[in-house]
């Protein structure tokens, strides 16, 4: 930035000519060059150049604001893709249990039948006590399951969060390195 030139002797002639005694006037137009002469005042091309500066920061802003939403996105995408594959993954453990159990069942009864020569309302007991204890068996497993989809789910938004604050952080940084 720049000193602007100051006229002293134009000044106090202003001054003497709008009445002031002729060394106030002097007084008066020193003090004024003095006061301006230590001051930098801005230039209209210094003004340009920052404006320019703010034009090239604005510009930096867009792109990681872009970033943002690109990073917001693909989390977005990969979460729904992680709930996808748990879902499809529990209905898969359910179908496999299930089946199971119906081959138990029936090897059980052929089995107890052919062993223990019960009657089958014995046998029906039984196997109702079987599949209670499996039906709990399959709760614990879903209960799991559950659990885990839920973790996976607070993991990938405790990323989300990250990366949004490590993209400010980056916003500032560039901001403040400017």
């Amino acid at each position: 930035m720049n000193a602007i030139p100051f006229d002293t002797l134009k000044m106090a002639r202003k001054l003497e000519a709008a009445g002031f005694p002729g060394a106030q006037a002097a007084g008066t137009a020193e003090a004024m060059a003095e006061a301006m002469s230590g001051s930098e005042l801005a230039t209209k091309a210094d003004l340009v150049g920052i404006k320019t500066d703010m034009a090239g920061i604005k510009a930096d802003l867009v792109a990681v604001k872009e970033d943002v939403v690109a990073v917001k996105h693909e989390l977005t995408r990969e979460i729904e893709l992680v709930r996808t594959d748990l879902t499809r993954e529990i209905e898969l453990v359910r179908t496999d249990l299930t089946r199971e159990i119906e081959l138990v069942r029936t090897d059980l009864t052929r089995e107890i039948a052919r062993e223990t020569g019960l009657v089958r309302t014995d046998l029906t007991r039984e196997m109702v006590a079987s599949e209670t204890r499996l039906t709990a068996a399959i709760a614990g497993v879903s209960s799991g399951l559950e659990l885990l989809r839920r973790d996976m789910t607070i993991r990938l938004g405790a990323m989300a969060i990250a990366s949004t604050g490590v993209m400010l952080a980056a916003m500032r940084f560039m901001l403040t390195h400017q």
